[in-house]
């Protein structure tokens, strides 16, 4: 909480794996949690039952390349009030979303260069300034 930059902060690794389960990020300058592989890295991340808040950045942000994958999993959680609430930028990048809420946000959900943002379909996004669209919806199994 109320960090200057970044509450949580992946970068550049060969392997990484993260769990973080009913953890609070508010307040920070920059992201709440921001994975971003520039090289042949994998990060393999889950945020389960948390919330990302009044965050001056995005609540989740996942910024692929370089040859790497962020694999993301959000389940269960808030992402409110942010200048962003996630965005899956940059090839190699992919966020799932499931049973989640995504609101008061600038913008809800955000895909771009080739970031791979999908929706088990069972989140509420709304009241964002614009809402967004996850790219694909993954059908329940």
């Amino acid at each position: 909480m109320d960090n200057k930059f970044n509450g949580i902060f992946a970068n550049d690794s060969s392997s990484a794996t993260l769990v973080l389960d009913r953890v609070r990020l508010e307040n920070n300058g920059e992201a709440g949690i921001h994975l971003r592989i520039n090289t042949g890295g994998t990060i393999n991340a889950t945020v389960r039952d948390s919330v990302s808040a009044r965050n001056g950045g995005t609540g989740v942000f996942a910024a692929g390349g370089g040859g790497g994958a962020i694999h993301g999993l959000i389940v269960r959680s808030a992402i409110v009030n942010n200048f962003a609430g996630i965005s899956s930028q940059g090839s190699g990048a992919t966020v799932r979303l499931g049973n989640s809420t995504v609101t008061g946000n600038g913008t809800g959900l955000h895909a771009a260069d080739s970031g791979v943002l999908e929706s088990y379909g069972t989140n509420k996004v709304d009241g964002n300034g614009t809402d967004g669209a996850p790219t694909s919806t993954i059908a329940m199994k």
